[in-house]
């Protein structure tokens, strides 16, 4: 299974800003929630891919989706 498809489509909306380099608050602010509900979706997706951190999540998100669209 891959990542995009243990994702919620929230926490890809997160994940999308986290790769481009948004930090946590600012992805909070895009998204007008607050940063304890970014930090409960991130370690959510951490649990569902099985990531033992966010930066894991990041690049294996990060080459799933540029392999999808390349």
């Amino acid at each position: 299974m891959t990542i995009m498809e243990q994702l919620t489509d929230r926490q890809k909306q997160v994940m999308t800003q986290i790769v481009t380099g948004a930090t946590q608050k600012q992805v909070a602010r895009e998204l007008q929630l607050s940063p304890n509900t970014i930090r409960n979706h991130l370690a959510s997706a951490r649990k569902a891919t099985g990531c033992v951190s966010t930066i894991e999540l990041a690049v294996k998100f990060y080459v799933e989706t540029t392999q999808s669209n390349g």
